[in-house]
């Protein structure tokens, strides 16, 4: 649990906003409770310099109020090939023992370990998807152009969305053009992949208490 009490120090969160689905699920099952929670725009993997700009501000906003900081990316959620130096945790040093991170990769390593993706994989080469990704695919595909979807998509044999919120049903329901639309713009059908929220909560309260 991340549940806090009154009398332990505030801990704010600062995220990216592709994982907004997952901790408002968790937030409205009482699972987490953050004093506060600040979000960069999601998909800024692919802007680093800009990504730093927004984890700064948040870090730097969140810092004013609380106590310590977790904060909601993983160590490849960011590389700087102009500065391959100013790693995610070289940024988070700046910060001194206030601050810590999720111990993962990324998002998708967020909702399942690598054991659990591998079984889904089943010996292919997929591309990972969360519902953020779909939620936000405009945001996060903006900076697409063909040369790069052909690096991204080009080995995989499908794109799998690991869902613990009932995404793909729902909109295979309500809205499938949503999944039609970015299949086919991926070149890739779309599986989806039940998961639950138990890996992204202990994540989460691994993290707080590594700084209490």
């Amino acid at each position: 649990m991340t549940k806090s009490d009154d009398k332990s120090p505030s801990t704010a969160l600062v995220a990216c906003g592709v994982l907004r689905p997952e901790l408002a699920q968790l937030e409205t099952e009482g699972k987490i409770d953050f004093s506060e929670v600040h979000y960069t725009a999601p998909g800024l993997h692919d802007n680093p310099e800009e990504l730093e700009r927004q984890l700064r501000k948040g870090l730097d906003e969140a810092l004013k109020t609380a106590d310590r900081v977790v904060v909601g990316f993983g160590d490849r959620c960011m590389f700087n090939l102009a500065a391959p130096e100013r790693t995610l945790d070289a940024i988070l040093a700046d910060y001194g023992d206030k601050v810590t991170r999720l111990q993962a990769g990324n998002c998708a390593e967020f909702l399942a370990d690598d054991e659990t993706r591998k079984e889904i994989a089943a010996d292919r080469e997929v591309y990972w998807l969360t519902p953020g990704w779909l939620k936000y695919r405009k945001a996060v595909f903006r900076y697409f152009d063909e040369s790069r979807k052909g690096e991204a998509f080009g080995r995989c044999a499908a794109a799998v969305l690991l869902c613990p919120l009932g995404t793909f049903d729902e909109l295979a329901m309500s809205n499938p053009e949503v999944i039609l639309d970015l299949s086919d713009w991926m070149e890739l059908g779309i599986e989806p992949a039940p998961v639950d929220l138990t890996r992204f909560e202990k994540l989460l309260d691994d993290a707080r208490k590594s700084i209490e």
